[in-house]
């Protein structure tokens, strides 16, 4: 028969009349106890009754979680599991008598709607209690949506959290709660106040109440900074055997730079969780190719994380182990400039790629390749035929330490030929992209690629290109002659025709790519212990002796000729169908993969 509630009677005083009677615990004897553990790591059936108990009496309260009654409740809960270890069969009657006694009036006693406001009211201050105590021992990430940090929210639930932001300013944290929906949001400042990151978040949870239930939660969140903007979503499945929770989840993400609209990392995490342990496996991908290229080669990241929650700050870690890294794809598209020291604040290069792209930032520290610690801020500038220019920022010095950069290749190559028709009006899909930059003497030449076909007029008003690479109707008068030269066509020049001066415009035009090119590209390779080295090929072809020689041979990823500076020299003799390479400067081998340009010999005579 159930009693009737008492008027002065709620949650607190029944609370506090609990916590009064727990003294008449009997004491425990007076040996040392055993190490205390949470009622969630102990499979103890009178303790999973005694949490079922009062699981029943949140049932009153409107659907409220039991966590607040059981923060109270379990205050008195160590005593008692060092007694019931100590002995059972003397303690566990008396903890079944009690907990019967005592929660049963309980349930009654606080079915009121101000005890209901204030259970909701002391869960929010300590979920608010709980992430401030986690951010001041650095256990908890403190991102909107970080990683298994995820909770059920309340019926009606609201939190906010402020801690020191990774800018040196503010971070703040807001989670709203409603029913089987948790709603955040987040921003971080820097030490003057300006926003550096604005984030939000979703998720929900369904409970399938089949012994034991089971959670389900999906959900999802998205983070904007001043360079990228990143996002994720999950899905997570728990359930609570004997005390203990178990949960397996799946989270895909990804940012994206904002500048450029590129993808900047994909990755996939899978976690495996079993009380206060979990364990999670990802795996990243981060594109590192060039230019157009970008996705042509990526960075694979493999990492294993290992953590412990706990309420004790001694307890809790979150180890994460890089296990290795792979690069997959080619480098098409990617070249990598050395950059010498230099007595001057400026450095000027003559690469011999004509097409060359370096960003403007390349050369500043965290950017260029190596690592180097030389903390000098640089300008880089590129564009003029292949001319690629250095020039430091930070002082009027020149520097001492050489260093390595990144550009990329920015033309199209093994283009179709089309029509003529086609060819102007779409310029960008159709061909070539010979940037010939300015000149100070009316005149230049760029290489190319071999058997290069041009229009006289290309460098014309009405033909040449702007920066985006599409025909631009500029007001230019300056009219000019293009020509191909080479036995392999692969030496474009240029003549100013309406004045016997130069220009200062970033000359770019249209040009094809023969595919019926009488080149032969030859690979002989490297020799590290002969002087020696001889190829067959399938038909005669024709090669100059210096072919192999600085300046003439190829660079190992395109067919544009190297702007190594290596000293071998080569003599190239042909006989018939056999290619041969003997290094001259040396007795010893070489270790370059040596490419040169080679005519068929059936057609040698019809090339002028």
């Amino acid at each position: 028969m159930a009693c009737a509630p008492a008027e002065d009677m709620n949650v607190a005083t029944a609370m506090h009349a609990l916590m009064a009677q727990a003294k008449d615990i009997p004491v425990v004897p007076a040996v040392k106890p055993p190490k205390f553990r949470s009622v969630e790591e102990m499979p103890s059936s009178i303790l999973y009754s005694y949490d079922r108990l009062l699981a029943a009496t949140m049932d009153k309260l409107q659907g409220l979680e039991p966590d607040p009654a059981l923060l109270l409740a379990k205050s008195s809960s160590p005593a008692w599991a060092a007694a019931l270890l100590q002995d059972p069969k003397v303690f566990r009657p008396i903890l079944e008598q009690r907990v019967a006694a005592l929660t049963a009036p309980a349930i009654e006693r606080s079915g009121s709607d101000s005890g209901a406001r204030r259970l909701a009211h002391a869960h929010a201050q300590r979920q608010v209690k709980e992430q401030e105590e986690e951010h001041q021992t650095g256990a908890a990430a403190r991102r909107l949506w970080g990683r298994r940090r995820r909770r059920r929210s309340p019926a009606i639930g609201f939190g906010l959290e402020y801690s020191q932001s990774d800018y040196g300013g503010l971070a703040l944290e807001l989670q709203i709660g409603i029913g089987i929906v948790s709603i955040g949001f987040g921003m971080e400042t820097d030490v003057r106040g300006r926003i550096q990151e604005i984030s939000g978040s979703a998720s929900g949870t369904i409970v399938i109440p089949i012994p034991p239930s089971i959670e389900i939660t999906v959900g999802g969140g998205i983070a904007m900074t001043a360079d990228e903007i990143s996002g994720f979503i999950f899905a997570e499945v728990g359930a609570s055997v004997f005390g203990m929770g178990i949960s397996s989840g799946l989270e895909i993400g990804g940012a994206l730079d904002r500048a450029t609209k590129q993808i900047t990392e994909i990755y996939g995490a899978v976690t495996r969780s079993m009380g206060k342990m979990s364990l999670t496996v990802q795996i990243s991908f981060e594109p590192i190719g060039c230019g157009n290229y970008l996705y042509k080669k990526w960075d694979v990241g493999f990492s294993v994380s290992l953590g412990r929650d706990s309420w004790f700050r001694r307890l809790r870690f979150q180890k994460t182990f890089h296990l290795f890294h792979v690069e997959i794809g080619n480098d098409h598209g990617c070249q990598r400039l050395r950059i010498l020291s230099s007595d001057s604040p400026k450095k000027c290069m003559e690469t011999g790629h004509l097409d060359l792209v370096c960003e403007e930032h390349a050369a500043m520290p965290g950017l260029r390749l190596g690592g180097d610690s030389f903390d000098g801020e640089f300008t880089v500038s590129s564009g003029d035929g292949g001319r690629v220019c250095v020039e430091r920022t930070d002082g009027a010095a020149g520097w001492a330490t050489e260093s390595t950069i990144q550009c990329s290749k920015g033309h199209h190559p093994g283009a179709r030929r089309l029509g003529l028709d086609e060819w102007t009006m779409n310029p960008t899909t159709a061909g070539m992209i010979i940037k010939m930059g300015s000149s100070d003497d009316g005149q230049k030449c760029v290489y190319s690629e071999p058997g290069t076909i041009c229009l006289a007029a290309s460098g014309n008003a009405g033909r040449r290109l702007g920066r985006d690479n599409n025909v631009i109707a500029d007001n230019c008068s300056d009219s000019f002659n293009v020509t191909v030269m080479g036995v392999h066509a692969n030496q474009v020049c240029i003549q100013r025709t309406d004045k016997p001066e130069g220009w200062n415009m970033d000359l770019r035009f249209l040009c094809q790519s023969d595919p019926d090119s009488k080149s032969r590209v030859v690979t002989i390779g490297s020799s590290r212990k002969k002087n020696t080295k001889c190829v067959g090929l399938a038909s005669p072809v024709t090669c100059a002796e210096l072919s192999g020689n600085v300046r003439y041979r190829l660079a190992d990823r395109n067919n544009l000729p190297s702007t190594d500076t290596f000293e071998e020299a080569f003599s190239i003799t042909v006989n018939g169908t056999q290619v041969c390479a003997t290094r001259t400067d040396s007795p010893s081998g070489w270790g370059m993969n040596l490419r040169i340009l080679c005519m068929h010999e059936a057609t040698q005579s019809s090339v002028q």
